[in-house]
């Protein structure tokens, strides 16, 4: 708040509530937008890392998933294979993290 201000320190707070508090809904957390048909055939993980901007490229989303430090929500990716189905993305969304600090919400598109 001393550099920024008091409304900048406040929507700090606020994004850094929603990524590792449970607003998980908030708008204050970057969004990707998976599509319907991809989910129906099984979005995988290392592609939707790649594409939401986690990981530099597909291999970078590789080596993320086997150091262990990727989930979708609170549950930890264990294989390079797994994929994300539509059961699997409710109507407000899940949080896609890589390592401590980055974080896309996912949700469904057309």
């Amino acid at each position: 708040s001393i550099v920024h201000g008091g409304d900048a320190a406040e929507e700090a707070r606020k994004a850094a509530q929603a990524a590792f508090g449970a607003g998980a809904a908030d708008a204050t957390v970057p969004t990707h937008t998976v599509a319907s048909a991809e989910l129906a055939a099984g979005a995988k993980i290392v592609d939707l890392l790649a594409a939401s901007g986690l990981a530099a490229s597909k291999s970078a989303a590789r080596r993320l998933v086997e150091q262990g430090g990727v989930s979708v929500g609170d549950k930890r990716v264990a294989s390079i294979d797994e994929v994300l189905a539509a059961a699997e993305l409710p109507e407000g969304g899940v949080l896609l993290r890589a390592g401590k600090k980055h974080v896309r919400r996912l949700v469904r598109g057309q």
